[in-house]
């Protein structure tokens, strides 16, 4: 297949989703999503975004909080980033999930995420993992596991991608490290 005949098929394919009258930025912002989505589909998987969560995380790490950093993915297209910030911002919420959450609740102007994947460094605690089940995402991806206890109905939704586990749970322990060093 000819790129143009791709091309076709990724604009047919995005205007099929469109509604009539609806405001051209959308439009625009709609064939954008389905040209990414199909050009980077194959490149960009869990692994992918999982490592872009783990640059977040360092940046927590650089500021002197709990390196944990979250992505939250619509459609192959990453809408949010976030990282711990609850020293910074002396609020006891500020976990990288909420502020994750948040950034893509303003982007999308709607409080459902049911369409997103969120990527976590760090298994979500019991408030986040209350959140993401509020914002009804579809997907959690962690990196590596903390001692904790779920309900099993909600383990269904958790996958751990075990690939990036050792890097993740390489930058908490170093951070800790550090931690019991200074003192």
């Amino acid at each position: 297949m000819q790129l143009i005949e791709i091309y076709n098929n990724i604009f047919i394919d995005a205007m099929s989703t469109l509604e009539l009258g609806q405001d051209w930025k959308i439009a625009a912002l709609t064939i954008q999503a389905h040209v990414h989505h199909f050009l980077w589909s194959d490149i960009m998987d869990d692994s992918y975004y999982m490592k872009i969560a783990l640059k977040e995380a360092s940046k927590a790490y650089n500021k002197g909080e709990i390196p944990v950093g979250a992505v939250i993915v619509e459609n192959g297209v990453i809408i949010s980033k976030g990282h711990n910030l609850r020293d910074n911002k002396k609020c006891v919420i500020m976990h990288a999930e909420i502020i994750a959450m948040e950034k893509a609740n303003r982007k999308k102007k709607d409080w459902r995420l049911n369409e997103c994947t969120i990527y976590i460094t760090l298994e979500p605690c019991k408030m986040c993992l209350g959140a993401i089940e509020q914002a009804r995402i579809k997907r959690v991806v962690y990196g590596t596991s903390a001692i904790s206890s779920y309900d099993k109905e909600v383990e269904n939704k958790m996958i751990e991608n075990v690939a990036i586990s050792t890097e993740c749970s390489g930058l908490l322990n170093d951070f800790f490290r550090n931690l019991r060093d200074k003192k």
